[in-house]
């Protein structure tokens, strides 16, 4: 997982540090919004988690 502002999977897949890495080439990252990331509170925090639960839950392994 990444967290970014503005960064994209197509951009850390052009890095050449970013882009050596297997599960950056396999599409095995998620990029994280860094607006997602901006809140505390606990519903903000909880919807993140929600968030990031059922894109971990979808991903083929």
């Amino acid at each position: 997982m990444a967290r970014t502002a503005s960064s994209t999977m197509e951009d850390y897949k052009a890095d050449p540090i970013w882009g050596s890495l297997p599960a950056v080439n396999k599409g095995q990252m998620y990029v994280w919004p860094e607006e997602r990331s901006w809140y505390y509170d606990p519903l903000a925090v909880l919807a993140q988690t929600e968030e990031l639960a059922d894109w971990l839950s979808k991903k083929d392994r």
